[in-house]
C-alpha cells in the first residue's frame, strides 16, 4: 500500500514540473533582444567639426604662426565670396615665412593637409637675405630700356614695348618701381598687354605701393590664367624682400596699397 501511493506522488510530482516546463517561455534569440541604450552623458566617436571663425580672426591666428627675426607683413584685410571661409597654410623659420590664403566652401582649419591640393587665393612671402645686393637681384627690377617702341601709358607715363619666345611686353617705371605686362605675342595678346599695362597706371596715379629701398618689382600677366603666381609685387627693405601673388591683377594692387601691415 505504501510502494502504491509513493508511486502515484511520484508520477504526480513529473507530471506538475512537465506543465511548468511548457508553460515557461523560451529565451529570446540575440536579433530579438531590445538595443541597450548608452547612458547620457557617454560619449560618441563622431567626427569633431572645425568651428567657424571671422575674417579677421583668422588673419590674426596667421600672422601668430609666423615666427621671424625680422618684420612680418600681411594682409589685414582679404575679401572672400558668399557663404566661402578664410584659411591659410603658413611655413616659416628665422629667415623665411611663406603664408597661402585660401578660399574653401567648408570651414578648414589653418594648416589642414587637404589645402596642399588647392590653388591659393593669395601668396605672401618674406625672405631676409645676406646682403642688400642679393636681395636687390632677388626683387626682379627691370631697367629703364631704350630704342624700343613707345606706348603711352597715360598720366604722363610712358612704356616700352618688346617681344621674345611667343610673349609680348610692355614696361615701364614709376619712382623706385619698375612695372611689366607680359601677353601673348599677337595682334590680341598685344593689345590686351596695352589695355591692362593703362589700367594699372591708372590705379597707381591713385593709390600708392610702398617705398622701397632699394627697387620694386611688378610682373602682370594679361594672358588668361587663374594660377596665383601669375601676378607678383616685390619690394625690398634693406636685406629683405617682400612678395605678393595673386591671380588677379587689379586685385593686387589693391591689397597691396590697401590691405597690408
Amino acid at each position: 500500500m505504501k510502494r502504491k501511493l509513493l508511486m502515484i506522488l511520484l508520477v504526480g510530482g513529473l507530471a506538475a514540473c512537465a506543465n511548468v516546463n511548457d508553460e515557461m517561455e523560451e529565451p529570446p534569440t540575440p536579433d530579438e533582444r531590445p538595443p541597450e541604450e548608452l547612458p547620457e552623458d557617454e560619449e560618441t566617436d563622431k567626427e569633431e567639426v572645425p568651428e567657424e571663425k571671422s575674417v579677421q580672426a583668422v588673419l590674426e591666428e596667421t600672422k601668430d604662426e609666423v615666427k621671424t627675426d625680422f618684420e612680418v607683413i600681411l594682409p589685414t584685410a582679404i575679401t572672400v565670396a558668399d557663404e566661402k571661409y578664410l584659411t591659410s597654410t603658413v611655413d616659416t623659420d628665422a629667415l623665411y615665412y611663406e603664408v597661402a590664403y585660401f578660399e574653401t566652401g567648408l570651414v578648414t582649419e589653418i594648416n589642414d593637409a587637404v589645402l596642399m591640393q588647392k590653388e591659393p587665393l593669395m601668396l605672401v612671402k618674406g625672405t631676409k637675405y645676406d646682403s642688400i645686393e642679393e636681395a636687390n637681384e632677388q626683387v626682379g627690377y627691370q631697367p629703364i630700356q631704350s630704342g624700343m617702341p613707345e606706348v603711352d601709358l597715360g598720366d604722363d607715363i610712358t612704356g616700352y614695348q618688346d617681344a621674345g619666345a611667343g610673349s609680348s611686353f610692355i614696361t615701364w617705371h614709376e619712382g623706385r618701381w619698375s612695372f611689366m605686362t607680359r601677353a601673348r605675342n599677337d595682334e590680341t595678346g598685344v593689345e590686351a598687354g596695352k589695355e591692362l599695362a593703362r589700367e594699372i597706371v591708372d590705379k597707381l596715379s591713385k593709390q600708392v605701393l610702398p617705398p622701397p629701398n632699394e627697387n620694386g618689382a611688378g610682373l602682370f600677366n594679361a594672358s588668361d590664367g587663374n594660377a596665383v603666381e601669375t601676378n607678383r609685387l616685390a619690394w625690398q627693405d634693406g636685406h629683405i624682400v617682400y612678395e605678393v601673388y595673386m591671380a588677379d591683377a587689379v586685385r593686387l594692387i589693391d591689397v597691396v596699397t590697401n590691405d597690408l601691415e
